[in-house]
């Protein structure tokens, strides 16, 4: 596995109710689960029949297998079984290796720093564990409607005061409590909008402080057209209609 590890090739997946932080790694052959976390996860490790016991990393050192775990983990709320090599002293508790992606169809676009996964039928962010994440969290409870679209104030680090910011939905909410657009937006003495949906058939209340969404430098942006939306008296009227009915 010779092969230099990118500091933003790590994804967050979920194992049963622990999120785990996995590394997505090209010049992984195989699968990998450091024994401490298949110790603290309580997996049966699966005794190795033909599969070779040693493995070589990155740095050229042997690595012991000592058996295969079969796990369930969780991607942005798709449930994939995978079978895992079960490995003392790795230097990451879980990789996911090239057996991974081939099963599973995985594609990564480094241009959008996303991980898809079965064709594109889910996505994950990649991000790093080295840099630090901020986050937007609304300032007050509030309750948004069935059915209903909100821009709702939110708390943002003052570090971007007078700046636009990319808001980014978190994998772990959306499309399952609610849904968060990915937006440009202004910060200003702390504070920023961001535009939210939720498409329950119920109210949903979001308590104060709740991260709602995720903070990415504008550079992400590889280019951007504006959309002018002007609808016309007679559009406006039947969409006025189709609210009533």
């Amino acid at each position: 596995m010779r092969h230099l590890i990118c500091n933003d090739n790590f994804i967050t997946v979920k194992m049963g109710m622990k999120a785990v932080r996995a590394l997505v790694d090209t010049g992984s052959v195989s699968t990998l689960v450091s024994k401490e976390l298949a110790d603290r996860l309580r997996l049966k490790v699966l005794p190795l029949k033909m599969e070779t016991l040693f493995l070589v990393s990155a740095n050229g050192t042997a690595l012991e297998v000592i058996g295969k775990a079969e796990i369930l983990i969780n991607i942005s709320g798709l449930q994939i079984p995978i079978t895992a090599r079960v490995v003392r002293h790795v230097s990451h508790q879980f990789i996911l290796g090239v057996d991974f992606m081939r099963q599973d169809q995985v594609i990564i676009d480094y241009k959008t720093v996303i991980l898809s996964v079965g064709d594109d039928l889910v996505r994950a962010p990649l991000h790093s564990p080295y840099r630090r994440q901020s986050y937007l969290t609304n300032i007050n409870s509030v309750c948004i409607p069935a059915f209903t679209e909100a821009i709702i104030s939110a708390k943002s680090d003052k570090r971007y005061d007078d700046m636009a910011i990319v808001t980014e939905p978190l994998s772990s909410f959306q499309f399952k409590k609610f849904a968060v657009a990915c937006s440009i937006s202004f910060c200003n003495s702390g504070r920023t909008v961001c535009r939210m949906g939720n498409f329950n058939p119920f109210s949903l209340v979001l308590i104060k402080g709740t991260k709602i969404a995720s903070v990415e430098d504008p550079k992400v942006i590889a280019s951007c057209t504006r959309v002018n939306q002007t609808a016309t008296p007679q559009d406006s009227s039947s969409m006025s209609k189709q609210s009533i009915d």
